[in-house]
């Protein structure tokens, strides 16, 4: 269900602002003004570009695509993303990076009539341009999907890096698209509907996850997605740890609110989720799950269903540190 890729290095762009850009800026991305930032700031491949730094951290992302295609520390280099320049690939687009698509994925095809179909995504979940529609400084941005016009949904995501911290928090939310598709005219979209962010990294270790609180391993906590069971170690501490394997695609699910990695320069990416404001419930094991292949390991989460009229929206924090949160704990 993915595609072989293999690595690129690129320029990262920027958009430039003005010193007097207070608050949320409206804007469309074909409108940018396009400068090149410093060399060595990877997955961009010439394309326009925001980048949100601060003392610590630099992210990229391409509102174009609907991707953040770099994070890593603002001095010494370093992406934690894989990302690959899939600019002259057919049909579907893997360029990598971090990106927001609606679960289930069962439902992708079947509601659009080919129920016994899975992959690639339909172009309206992921393929058609997304846009710029806010920025605040160099510290945060907003972007913005264009509508699938079968579930009746679009999403925004919004991007902002914490005060001086090695930190950024992402919102991603699902719109309802009132009165279009399967959405309701008050704005109620189906039930299942989630918004799922899917988060490609270059992994060679093992991939660690928290359970969550009261959670343990004598319930249902784990769920393999796929044919091929993936080892597992139990820590202290609520923490499991996921033995990294190349063969074949695997796929768990786990009853998670924290998943982490060490990447190659030996820092961490901790990735926890920080809750939904628009409630909801999760089945079990589906809030966290891992996705591994020859060439990358995905990070997933997804956000909690819920009925009635409305956005769904959740929270991730993702941070670089230098010990992992399992000893922190």
């Amino acid at each position: 269900m993915r595609r072989t890729r293999q690595g690129w290095r690129g320029w990262l762009t920027g958009i430039g602002v003005g010193a007097a850009a207070l608050g949320w800026v409206g804007c469309q991305g074909g409108g940018a003004v396009i400068e090149p930032t410093a060399p060595g700031i990877d997955g961009l491949y010439g394309r326009a570009s925001v980048e949100l730094s601060n003392a610590r951290v630099v992210v990229g992302i391409v509102p174009e695509i609907g991707r953040v295609m770099h994070f890593g520390p603002a001095t010494g280099g370093g992406n934690a993303m894989w990302t690959r320049d899939a600019s002259g690939d057919e049909g579907w687009k893997n360029w990598g990076g971090d990106k927001a698509w609606w679960w289930p994925q069962d439902e992708w095809w079947a509601i659009r009539g080919e129920p016994g179909k899975q992959w690639p995504p339909p172009s309206q979940v992921d393929g058609e341009p997304w846009e710029l529609v806010g920025r605040e400084g160099g510290r945060s941005v907003a972007i913005r999907s264009v509508a699938d016009q079968v579930l009746g949904s679009r999403f925004e995501r919004r991007f902002r890096v914490v005060g001086d911290e090695a930190a950024m928090v992402v919102t991603t939310t699902l719109l309802p698209e009132a009165g279009v598709g399967m959405t309701s005219a008050d704005g109620a979209m189906p039930a299942w509907a989630v918004p799922w962010v899917v988060t490609q990294l270059e992994v060679d270790g093992p991939i660690y996850a928290r359970l969550v609180e009261g959670t343990t391993t004598g319930q249902a906590w784990l769920a393999s997605m796929s044919p091929n069971p993936t080892p597992l170690t139990v820590l202290d501490n609520g923490w499991v740890a996921l033995e990294r394997r190349r063969q074949g695609g695997r796929k768990i699910g786990i009853e998670a609110d924290v998943l982490a990695v060490r990447l190659a320069g030996g820092a961490w990416l901790v990735q926890r989720y920080l809750g939904s404001a628009t409630g909801g419930r999760f089945e079990p094991a589906e809030r966290a799950q891992v996705y591994q292949d020859s060439r990358y390991v995905e990070l997933e989460f997804i956000g909690p269903s819920a009925g009635g009229p409305g956005p769904r929206s959740f929270e991730l924090e993702w941070r670089l540190q230098d010990e992992p949160p399992f000893a922190l704990e």
